[in-house]
């Protein structure tokens, strides 16, 4: 089976619902699929299964190519950018944060789909549905932890070749 051993019927209802929920308070999400791609590890017929998966969902599938994931991977496929660990971060140049979580293939939860090394657990989807993740207090305490710029060491942010340093000027 593709990513693991999730039951992914179970994953999908759950995305479904958290969806719904949403759509139903009037704040509908717009929600995609993304699979990091890593030519190293994974087979050649993985994005198609991918795809696959997901097809009768309607979500959208977008597939990356690997990242450092903030130094955590020796093989990456980009560069590795220097540490900001002295610096002050403010935010993520992708807005990770404030519109995503990451449901990794055993259904845990981290802040960050960068944070390969695990290091920012939120919580599981076979355990709690995705908006009992989304709304519990730990996603919301990191997330305004790394916006208000108080959160420095103990998120993965520090490490990241996305994070937004207090003296970057960014364009949106």
């Amino acid at each position: 089976m593709v990513m693991g051993r999730l039951k992914w019927d179970v994953v999908r209802n759950n995305i479904a619902a958290f969806l719904e929920h949403w759509h139903r308070q009037g704040r509908p999400i717009r929600a995609r699929i993304v699979f990091v791609e890593n030519p190293v590890i994974h087979p050649a017929d993985e994005v198609e299964k991918v795809r696959e998966l997901w097809a009768s969902t309607g979500l959208e599938v977008t597939v990356w190519r690997q990242l450092d994931r903030i130094g955590n991977v020796s093989l990456a496929v980009n560069q590795q950018s220097p540490s900001h660990q002295s610096k002050k971060i403010i935010g993520c140049k992708m807005g990770y944060m404030r519109n995503r979580i990451a449901i990794l293939y055993n259904g845990d939860v981290n802040l960050c789909c960068q944070d390969w090394s695990r290091s920012h657990f939120i919580g599981n989807v076979s355990n709690k549905s995705v908006t009992d993740i989304w709304n519990s207090q730990e996603r919301r305490r990191s997330h305004g932890g790394i916006y208000s710029g108080e959160a420095q060491n103990e998120l993965p942010c520090s490490n990241c070749e996305l994070g937004i340093v207090a003296t970057e000027t960014i364009r949106i």
